[in-house]
């Protein structure tokens, strides 16, 4: 009841005694889920931030789906916010999933939900993608070659499923990031290891991995030497 109270610091009260209460418990209820999902929605600015606070720190105490889910369906969306201060929030929140710790289990799965999202989301991530490379260009690179260096290492340890066209989704969602964070910022991404990277998709040109590949081969094409152009071409 208190989540619906008139009143905004109700709500947003209401929000950290939930996340105390999930603390206890050790676990993310459905219900739970759906409440802080709503609370990302709220009106008010505080109830917002405090709604992806929570959910952030639930991901990170739990590394769960349902954590995973609610993070990517409720708070990612703020990316897009009309309030800069929320989307504030959401690429901070950002930045400790994906520069932090990209290989914890709760990140593989968000990028492999972005590999299977709609535009919306990749549109979101687009959003954040520029605001990282305006904000701080060394981390956007950092970012870069974090993306480029799990495409090789799940492309090497999957190349029986690449060989059957079968990319995983994990690859697909980290391409789709390269593809909108490289018109921000070129110079995030490393040439020869983009040539290596694309390696791993080209083999299926009609997939959604390898169109997302193209667009970020496609907004670094300037940087590339005849030679590297030429290997990519083969």
């Amino acid at each position: 009841r208190l989540a619906n109270d008139p009143k905004a610091m109700v709500r947003r009260a209401s929000l950290q005694c939930l996340w105390e209460v999930v603390l206890v418990d050790g676990s993310l209820q459905e219900v739970e889920a759906r409440a802080l999902g709503r609370a990302c929605q709220d009106p008010s600015v505080m109830v917002r931030k405090q709604a992806a606070d929570v959910a952030a720190g639930l991901l990170a105490a739990f590394q769960a789906p349902a954590a995973v889910a609610l993070w990517f369906d409720s708070v990612l969306p703020h990316a897009a916010d009309a309030e800069a201060s929320v989307r504030a929030k959401c690429l901070e929140s950002f930045e400790r999933l994906f520069l932090e710790d990209l290989g914890s289990a709760a990140s593989r799965e968000l990028l492999g939900r972005l590999g299977m999202a709609g535009p919306s989301a990749v549109a979101c991530a687009g959003r954040l993608m520029a605001a990282l490379a305006k904000a701080n260009s060394t981390r956007a690179r950092k970012l870069g070659g974090a993306l480029q260096a799990l495409i090789l290492e799940q492309g090497g340890s999957t190349s029986a499923a690449v060989a059957a066209e079968d990319v995983p989704s994990v690859v697909v969602g980290a391409w789709v990031l390269l593809a909108e964070l490289a018109p921000m910022s070129a110079s995030a991404i490393n040439i020869k290891k983009l040539s290596e990277a694309w390696a791993v998709v080209s083999g299926r040109p009609e997939g959604r991995a390898a169109r997302a590949a193209l667009g970020a081969i496609g907004a670094c094409a300037r940087r590339f030497k005849p030679a590297e152009a030429a290997a990519i071409c083969e």
